[in-house]
């Protein structure tokens, strides 16, 4: 199954709890169910898909994003780009 994929089969499977956590959630009240999504839900699908296609832990996962975002950066140039993470949200891990 592709990112994409996956991403989508996601947000279908938890799109009515995570509308419920918006209510009552501080981390999805302040992001917002989209805001959630992006700083949350991708980079952790992010983690796992690099995780099952390099055979790595979650932290080795983590750190191969880490030391990719130069090379990313440069393959997927954006002049000025810049993606807001929600203070509530920084140093946050989430199993979905």
């Amino acid at each position: 199954m592709q990112g994409l994929d996956r991403l989508q089969a996601l947000t279908t499977r938890f799109s009515r709890k995570l509308r419920r956590l918006a209510a009552s959630d501080h981390i999805v009240k302040s992001a917002g169910v989209v805001g959630y999504a992006q700083a949350v839900l991708v980079p952790e699908l992010a983690v796992r898909l690099v995780k099952e296609d390099m055979g790595v832990s979650d932290e080795d996962a983590r750190q191969i994003l880490r030391d990719s975002i130069d090379l990313g950066e440069k393959l997927n140039f954006a002049l000025n780009d810049n993606v807001p993470i929600p203070e509530a949200l920084v140093g946050h891990s989430v199993d979905v």
